[in-house]
């Protein structure tokens, strides 16, 4: 009988120790981003390659093998009554169900939800959880977050942003060099940001002949401030450069980043 009860016993632990019940639970991670322009989100916690950081993994990537691949991920669905929370200042953003893309006009929201993003963030939960080791994906977990457990929640705490969450948001990928451009949305119009992204990106690629794979990203100033990236220029447009490591050249003089293609297409 006391062996029977015993039995019991840890069984009951084993249980607890995987499954919460309390009707409350917060998982910490780092959010990738809106699942197929769902009211959905998938929250990364850590992994067997990277731990708790996130990996520069392109998709279908031959050095990968997904088939030893574990990774504790979930999709977490918003609803009407999920509160978004500024975790410094405890202030709640407000935004709209039945219009997603009103998150990306508030920046503070939009670096939660674009793709990739790896913003810090903290997600409480109600009903029952159960922590969950995934296997057995189709690719690795930016590019595969189909068959997630999903949760709703209820509360999305914010977390401030890094210079580390800017480079891996922008990192290159694909054999893509990335160029971001920071414009002053301050002084300027959308219409004239855009303008000028048209202006460099023909002036890039007729230095590179057409050749090189190369993404050219807009981002405003308003928005660049939410990395706290120390601010080495004053004027703008500032230019960043990245490749799959990392920034290679930052620069406020775009003839430093025409320099910069001209030489390798020298060599």
């Amino acid at each position: 009988m006391k062996l029977k009860l015993w039995s019991i016993f840890i069984i009951s632990l084993l249980v607890q120790s995987g499954c919460s019940s309390n009707n409350e639970h917060i998982i910490h991670g780092r959010s990738l981003g809106v699942f197929h322009s769902q009211p959905l989100f998938s929250v990364f916690v850590e992994d067997n390659i990277g731990g708790g950081s996130l990996q520069n993994i392109s998709y279908g990537n031959n050095d990968f093998d997904v088939r030893d691949y574990e990774v504790e991920a979930y999709n977490i669905e918003i609803t009407e009554n999920t509160k978004f929370i500024l975790d410094e200042t405890g202030e709640e953003l407000a935004f709209d169900l039945n219009d997603l893309s009103l998150f990306y006009s508030d920046a503070r929201l939009r670096s939660t939800m674009e793709w990739l993003s790896s913003a810090p963030i903290s997600v409480k939960i109600e009903g029952d959880f159960t922590q969950t080791v995934s296997k057995n994906r189709r690719d690795y977990i930016t590019y595969s977050r189909e068959l997630l457990p999903i949760y709703q929640a209820s509360e999305v705490r914010l977390y401030p942003l890094s210079v580390d969450e800017f480079i891996y948001s922008n990192l290159s990928r694909y054999g893509h060099q990335s160029i971001v451009v920071v414009f002053d949305d301050y002084t300027n119009t959308g219409e004239e940001m855009w303008e000028d992204h048209d202006r460099l990106w023909t002036e890039i690629n007729e230095v590179t002949g057409w050749e090189q794979s190369i993404n050219l990203y807009i981002l405003e100033l308003s928005y660049f401030q939410m990395f706290n990236v120390p601010e080495s220029f004053t004027d703008y447009p500032v230019y960043y450069i990245f490749d799959e490591n990392g920034i290679i050249l930052d620069t406020d003089n775009w003839e430093d980043v025409l320099l910069l293609y001209q030489n390798d297409e020298e060599e």
